[in-house]
């Protein structure tokens, strides 16, 4: 039964669970030694799944925090030529045993006309980059295209990455950018769902296409996805 108990918590409670279930309920019949046995398996059974979980997130993902802890919300005059406000979209994800967790990407619309919007810029970074590194090429682009129907852009902020908090995972990602896009688009309030295109770079490529692919399961038709 120890054998169970420790190497049941340490390959994780989803595990631990139905082992001291089957310890409880069949020890007084068989014994110890079938349970002890049984436990110490699927401990380290689920001691190396859990191990092997977190080397592959540490080698895949980097997050970066920002040096700053200022409340973010500006109007960016002149930005591509045009009168730009950064808002912070604010929201919180759920953890392991129902721990918040505070979540900020961050929309770029114009200041005047937001309700006007027509086209929704959805960007994902790559791999040690945050969100507001985005500024500078997004002011390139603005300046290219014009004046005429200024676009808004949403900088997706990954969970870990930034001022959010938890894990960096594919599920996280997704779950973080469906709700801070859901959220943008009540922040431009159009009267009419902006079109969707999509920029991916790096790691971001990943984190577009599941983000695109869950929206078509819904029945949402995105536009154009640029990865690079």
């Amino acid at each position: 039964f120890l054998g169970t108990l420790v190497l049941g918590v340490l390959g994780g409670w989803k595990l631990l669970l139905p082992v001291l279930i089957f310890t409880i309920f069949t020890g007084p019949v068989n014994g110890v030694g079938r349970e002890c046995l049984l436990g110490t398996l699927l401990g380290a059974f689920g001691l190396a799944r859990f191990w092997i979980r977190c080397l592959q997130d540490k080698l895949l993902y980097r997050p970066r925090r920002y040096d700053f802890q200022d409340d973010i919300g500006s109007e960016l005059r002149g930005f591509g030529g045009h009168d730009y406000t950064l808002r912070k979209i604010s929201f919180n994800l759920m953890g392991r045993l129902s721990r918040t967790l505070p979540q900020t990407s961050f929309l770029l619309h114009p200041m005047n006309g937001a309700s006007e919007v027509e086209t929704l810029y959805v960007v994902c970074g790559g791999n040690g980059m945050v969100a507001l590194e985005w500024l500078h090429h997004i002011d390139q682009f603005v300046r290219l295209i014009g004046s005429s129907r200024l676009p808004a852009f949403l900088l997706l902020e990954y969970p870990g990455y930034g001022h959010c908090q938890g894990t960096t995972s594919p599920s996280a990602v997704l779950a973080s950018s469906r709700q801070a896009l859901r959220q943008s688009i009540e922040v431009l309030g159009a009267s009419s769902p902006p079109e969707l295109r999509f920029l991916g770079h790096s790691l971001g490529c990943a984190a577009t296409l599941q983000l695109a692919e869950s929206l078509c399961r819904e029945g949402a038709e995105p536009g154009r996805i640029v990865l690079s």
